[in-house]
């Protein structure tokens, strides 16, 4: 049987974020707290939670005191699902989104990250861009106080379609046609002709359809 548990109980004790006294961290998927169902070996909590994209962890509301924490070990998760979206923890860290599609497809949202402007004079500022947020980042979700000007500006989606039993990953189409080799001319024109916006998974999951319907 089934038993609604809270996921600090699940978890122990998540690491506490106590008001967050530094930094808040940028990068979330969502801008507000989601309701969400938390899948953990046959049990499951029902949960608010956030993703944050830059430190891969799970952020929720603990129910018992209200204190923002972050889920110690991810990895215990089966699935997390939030209306008609389904997450999944991976191997290499962080959350993937599993779309509901044949062959299944995954979506990994990254984050595009720059240091927040310096002043230069004159009322002017200064930003340099990274494109590696993980580094930056301490365990604990805080941004590390000699790193505080890093933050997220934009997301930016990666994908895997599951062939054979094994996922394959594609962050552009030139990754993305080199998946399908035989029919790489078609791709390329299908991709021209309809306008494929890689940051739109709707029109991704049409194009990885269209290229398997071509096998």
């Amino acid at each position: 049987m089934r038993q609604k548990l809270c996921l600090s109980l699940i978890f122990t004790i998540g690491i506490v974020l106590t008001a967050f006294s530094q930094q808040e961290p940028s990068g979330f998927l969502f801008t507000e707290y989601q309701d969400a169902q938390v899948y953990v070996a046959g049990t499951f909590s029902n949960e608010k939670v956030n993703y944050n994209v830059m430190d891969k962890q799970l952020y929720y509301i603990d129910q018992r005191d209200g204190l923002v924490r972050i889920v110690d070990n991810m990895s215990r998760i089966r699935i997390i699902k939030m209306d008609n979206r389904n997450f999944i923890p991976v191997p290499s860290g962080g959350l993937q989104e599993a779309l509901p599609t044949t062959p299944p497809i995954f979506v990994e949202y990254l984050p595009k990250v720059k240091r927040k402007g310096q002043q230069v004079g004159y009322g002017g500022t200064s930003e340099l861009t990274s494109t590696n947020a993980s580094h930056y980042l301490g365990r604990e979700g805080y941004i590390l106080p000699e790193k505080q000007d890093i933050v997220a500006t934009s997301l930016y989606n990666c994908y895997w379609i599951e062939k054979n039993g094994k996922k394959k990953k594609f962050a552009n189409f030139k990754q993305f046609v080199k998946i399908y080799p035989e029919n790489k001319a078609i791709l390329d024109e299908y991709i021209k002709m309809n306008n494929v916006e890689f940051n739109n998974s709707e029109e991704i999951v049409k194009l990885c359809l269209y290229a398997e319907s071509l096998n």
